[in-house]
């Protein structure tokens, strides 16, 4: 029986002695017919089958019907594909292979198998880049706390977790300027409505409904419009708290009232400015 190295060494020969008319044909049974003759030349190509080449008769019997073999047209070509595995081979570093856990695996090996793929040890380990919002969208510190708990439980990867928040902070990002800008556009319009409802009679409206406002809700009320995205201002709330402003028996100035001394009633805004008075701003008699 031949070695591996006498099939080599008997391929080489034959290459070198270029003896191609004499040697034999390769057949797809890997046997000798006794004449020389084959059920296949090499180098027929038959449709699209792939052929046996003529050196793959120099290797052993039990090897020429191995169709990785038949794809090279010459030993060298086969020599120069085995040398380069044989160099991957060598540079192989167990310590970063990965093999995945079968399903009665331990904890412990399924634990290191997603730790090779980037998964932190710890949930504190994962690192998100700041998301940049823009003003009016806050940063959750706790949200993203839970994401790395999910994470971490879930087995994702440091980078993949990162990837995964830019994405979807930027889509946060994106979503809040179409919607504050959309918000705008409808204020303005709503605004715009109200002024050509009320005319000259507008800022005198405004007055009556922040005076309202703070008559029966009080500071804690004031700010709890301001906290919510400034709907003191909004058109809807000036309309409903100015009529009822209007029809309140007695009004009472924003800020305090008469001093001691006996001076003017001065009238102050939601910013604490003066505002300008009214007629219908006098206490009636």
């Amino acid at each position: 029986m031949f070695t591996w190295r006498e099939s080599l060494a008997k391929a080489i020969k034959y290459e070198a002695d270029g003896d191609a008319g004499n040697a034999p044909v390769a057949t797809l049974d890997a046997g000798d017919t006794g004449d020389g003759a084959s059920d296949q030349n090499a180098g027929d190509k038959g449709g699209d089958e792939l052929t046996a080449p003529d050196w793959i008769t120099s290797v052993p019997k039990e090897f020429r019907d191995n169709k990785a073999l038949w794809k090279h047209s010459d030993f060298s070509s086969h020599l120069k594909e085995s040398l380069e595995n044989s160099d991957k081979l060598a540079s192989f570093d167990p310590e970063k292979a990965l093999t995945i856990p079968s399903e009665d695996a331990s904890d412990d090996v399924r634990e290191a198998f997603f730790h090779k793929l980037g998964k932190p040890e710890t949930a504190e380990g994962y690192e998100l880049n700041d998301p940049n919002f823009p003003e009016g969208l806050e940063r959750s510190e706790e949200l993203e706390g839970n994401l790395k708990q999910w994470a971490h439980k879930a087995n994702i990867s440091a980078e993949s977790l990162k990837s995964l928040t830019d994405d979807y902070n930027a889509h946060m990002a994106e979503m809040f300027l179409e919607a504050q800008a959309a918000y705008d556009e409808d204020l303005q319009v709503k605004t715009d409505a109200l002024k050509a409802e009320k005319k000259d009679g507008y800022n005198e409206f405004v007055l009556k409904a922040q005076r309202a406002a703070t008559d029966l809700g009080g500071d804690e009320f004031i700010q709890l419009l301001k906290d919510s995205g400034g709907l003191e201002k909004h058109p809807t709330f000036l309309k409903v708290f100015g009529e009822i402003g209007s029809r309140m028996s007695e009004d009472t100035a924003l800020g305090g009232g008469t001093g001691s001394g006996g001076g003017e009633e001065v009238f102050l805004g939601f910013d604490g400015k003066p505002r300008m008075t009214y007629d219908s701003d006098k206490k009636q008699e």
